[in-house]
């Protein structure tokens, strides 16, 4: 066992002066090994890194989206009628341009959305973000800085058409809704007003009967003027029966004659119905310019690196070459 141990061992200056003696082959391994080195630097592609800074919109930038929401802002007269018919109007949510840049910043961080856009592209890189205050800065590393750029901006459009298209469907949505409600409101009201018509034309026609039976053809009002409440029979037969007739021709049209609030309702409608919102015109990032920087590669460190591999490749060989005679000669 000892001779065995023996075998597999090399003393440190049989391995120094066997180095010694293939100086040469270490300086060849050394220079391939640099050579090799030389040629990767050379050879590769120059990397850039590609970046945008985004700035937040003002209020000019989604003057659409402003003021749309502001026209829904806008009070509603016949809301706060106290009426049973009345339905309620939720105040809108307001939109301004803070509000439109946190929904962009979350919508161009999302992954999923990010690997929507870039998996219509190949082999490339996912985007990186940093922010500064409300800046965002977009960062890309890439061989072809061109092609990245494109892929940049096209995404940036790309996040800023689906939170243009969120906020435009959300406000269209509202004005639709609220369209509805007033609507209901106005056709409720017309309801109301004919079966008021309706009401009041009962009571009259069995007023009349009363007339009739009593013998009351004319207006008695005045002589039992001093009478609280004074029947509506004491009116005579002639001016019932005149009331009557006037009640029943009215119709529909009518209600928005002698209901102001109708007039109001119609009003408001046409006024949201009015609404355009023009989604071309908005921006909801301003970009800067693009800094495209080559990446400086450390070609004397590369070139160390390659030295230092021959060589230690060399002396690896040499190291187990002598083991191997050793072993073989005992």
């Amino acid at each position: 066992m000892s001779y065995s141990n023996r075998a597999d061992e090399i003393a440190l200056i049989d391995l120094f002066l066997g180095l010694l003696k293939r100086w040469k082959f270490i300086a060849l391994t050394g220079l391939i090994g640099l050579a090799s080195a030389f040629l990767m630097v050379v050879e590769k592609e120059p990397q850039y890194k590609i970046s945008i800074s985004l700035a937040p919109p003002t209020n000019s930038d989604i003057q659409s989206f402003v003021t749309t929401s502001s026209l829904l802002q806008q009070p509603v007269v016949w809301a706060g009628s106290p009426s049973p018919w009345t339905p309620y109007v939720p105040p809108p949510s307001k939109i301004d341009a803070a509000a439109v840049y946190h929904a962009f910043e979350y919508n161009l961080i999302s992954d999923v959305m990010q690997s929507r856009y870039l998996q219509q592209h190949e082999n490339v890189p996912m985007l990186e973000f940093t922010k500064s205050g409300r800046t965002i800065t977009i960062f890309a590393y890439s061989k072809d800085p061109d092609r990245e750029l494109n892929l940049i901006h096209g995404y940036v459009a790309y996040a800023s058409k689906q939170t243009i298209d969120i906020f435009a469907k959300h406000l269209a949505d509202d004005i639709t809704n609220r369209i509805i409600v007033g609507r209901y409101a106005e056709n409720s009201l017309v309801r109301i007003f004919l079966r008021e018509q309706f009401d009041r034309i009962a009571i009259l026609e069995e007023a009349l009967e009363i007339a009739k039976n009593a013998g009351v053809f004319e207006r008695l009002e005045k002589t039992y003027s001093s009478i609280n409440n004074t029947p509506l029979y004491f009116r005579g037969t002639k001016f019932l029966q005149a009331e009557i007739d006037a009640l029943q021709q009215r119709g529909k049209p009518d209600a928005y004659l002698h209901v102001s609030q109708l007039r109001e309702i119609q009003e408001w409608v046409r006024m949201l119905g009015d609404i355009k919102i023009d989604a071309t015109k908005i921006k909801i990032a301003i970009p800067g310019s693009p800094k495209i920087v080559e990446i400086r590669r450390d070609i004397a460190r590369t070139l160390a690196l390659g030295l230092l591999g021959g060589i230690l490749l060399s002396i690896a060989i040499i190291f187990f070459t002598m083991l191997l005679k050793q072993r073989t000669e005992s």
